[in-house]
């Protein structure tokens, strides 16, 4: 079937602040914003196989907030960011005992956390980071829920050289490769994957050289 063009009014608003206390520097960022989509566009998971497709939702609004935060003392600097989401499928809205019932979209969490944490040490970098997504469902009827999932990760970057920088990063570095589902007859245990339900990779290891002159 041929897909509706998708249309949405849009708002949001933010602020920011940022300030120096003691020896410290802190930066805050907060955006508040809101949706409201007539015939939206999102991927749902169809046939046995899971496989995803394209599919136009009637009516759907989506609010959330994000807030973004760093601060740096000396070597040391902590970034952390927070995504909250909400989200109905008005186009699902049927008569029901106690109300209308609104499901969340697919592939759209309610929370989703990054941080990091990073020291300097002469010409080097150690960086720490922890990737957390909860909240998820699968399906339009929101009843198969995606298990929350935490990776972590690492990483070093050396500067050389003048111009010249060396990094390696170590993603998912507890080899975190399956997630629990409640299934109907017991716990279902199926390979971690991203929004679309993408299978993620186990650890992995990336070296990178970087070379820059001048600006």
């Amino acid at each position: 079937s041929t897909l509706r063009p998708e249309s949405a009014w849009t708002v949001d608003a933010g602020a920011r602040a940022s300030r120096r206390l003691g020896g410290a520097r802190v930066s805050v960022e907060l955006v508040g914003f809101g949706t409201w989509a007539q015939d939206l566009i999102t991927f749902v998971p169809t046939g046995a196989y899971g496989r995803a497709r394209a599919t136009n939702i009637g009516r759907a609004r989506m609010a959330g907030v994000e807030l973004d935060g760093r601060a740096a003392a000396g070597p040391f600097e902590v970034r952390a960011s927070y995504t909250g989401l909400a989200t109905e499928d008005d186009a699902s809205c049927t008569a029901a005992t106690g109300g209308c019932a609104r499901p969340p979209l697919p592939g759209r969490p309610t929370g989703d956390f990054v941080g990091d944490a990073m020291a300097r040490v002469g010409p080097a970098v150690v960086r720490v980071g922890v990737d957390a997504v909860s909240g998820m469902v699968a399906d339009v009827a929101g009843s198969i829920g995606v298990p929350a999932r935490v990776l972590a990760s690492t990483g070093l970057r050396v500067d050389v050289a003048r111009g010249v920088r060396v990094a390696l990063d170590v993603r998912n570095v507890f080899d975190v490769r399956t997630g629990t589902y409640a299934g109907p007859i017991g716990a279902v245990h199926e390979p971690i994957g991203d929004y679309y339900e993408y299978p993620l990779p186990g650890r992995s290891f990336l070296v990178s050289a970087r070379f820059s002159e001048g600006r």
